[in-house]
């Protein structure tokens, strides 16, 4: 039986790192390692997982909310904005999942950066998606403050407008970057003008920052309970539906709140 190479070389050729070469625009040879072919593919599975993973679980959450919400509380204003922020990204993220199979991901374009086989449609398409994220962030953090809201209303005069204000201004410069980051995401696309990388930078840390301000107006409630009781459970007089609710809130945030921080450790966040 012959032996199996483990090492990956053959009369001292590294054959994982072999170079491809294929032709490019104008002609010009372009060389690429498979090396480097293999991150690009692996990171391409990593986000078909990634989106797919994020259409099941908004389809999950907008059927179950449209099925189990009785009709009446379906017409509140919380309601219609979770559900419109549920719908607008499953389209978001199905217009980011199709970027897998179009034009962009095909081995050429991906090898030499040639886009000039990319067909119109796929471009629109793109910039449909980049743009998608700014009605997104303003249900995402109109949604928050609203909820915010109902709870501040429970705390004395001056704190509760204090909170509101530094709210209200974080979720202002969170949409705005989002608007600022999107249109010169749609632009870079369409006419190649440089992407201002520090505005996607500024607009995840701005995000990052309003989720975990609203962790924290959530979870400070029930920061407060324990403090006082010395016990995650109700006291013996109770707790009430609204601290109950509030203080729930707070234990749910804290999903969100982390992983909103995951863009930070990724290289090249997007």
């Amino acid at each position: 039986m012959a032996s199996q190479n483990t090492t990956g070389t053959l009369n001292g050729t590294d054959l994982l790192s072999q170079i491809i070469t294929v032709y490019g625009p104008g002609g010009v040879l372009v060389e690429i390692p498979i090396s480097i072919i293999d991150q690009m593919d692996i990171s391409a599975i990593c986000s078909v997982i990634n989106y797919g993973s994020q259409l099941g679980a908004c389809f999950i959450m907008l059927v179950v909310m449209l099925a189990m919400t009785p009709r009446a509380r379906l017409r509140r204003v919380p309601s219609i904005v979770s559900v419109l922020a549920l719908a607008l990204n499953l389209i978001r993220v199905l217009l980011i999942s199709l970027f897998y199979i179009s034009d962009w991901n095909r081995f050429y374009t991906r090898v030499t950066g040639d886009i000039e086989f990319v067909a119109r449609h796929w471009w629109n398409l793109s910039v449909v998606a980049t743009v998608l994220s700014i009605p997104i962030t303003v249900l995402i953090e109109l949604s928050l403050i609203i909820q915010a809201w109902s709870m501040l209303q429970l705390w004395p005069t001056v704190q509760k407008w204090i909170a509101l204000g530094l709210s209200v201004m974080l979720v202002l410069l969170t949409v705005a970057f989002s608007f600022f980051n999107s249109i010169m995401q749609a632009l870079w696309i369409l006419y190649s003008i440089n992407e201002y990388l520090y505005a996607k930078a500024v607009y995840i840390g701005l995000f990052t920052a309003s989720i975990s301000w609203f962790c924290f107006l959530f979870i400070v409630r029930l920061l407060i309970h324990m403090y006082t009781n010395r016990s995650i459970l109700p006291s013996l007089k109770g707790l009430k539906a609204m601290d109950m609710l509030i203080m729930t809130n707070g234990i749910l945030m804290l999903i969100p709140g982390l992983s909103s921080r995951l863009p930070h450790f990724s290289p090249n966040p997007t």
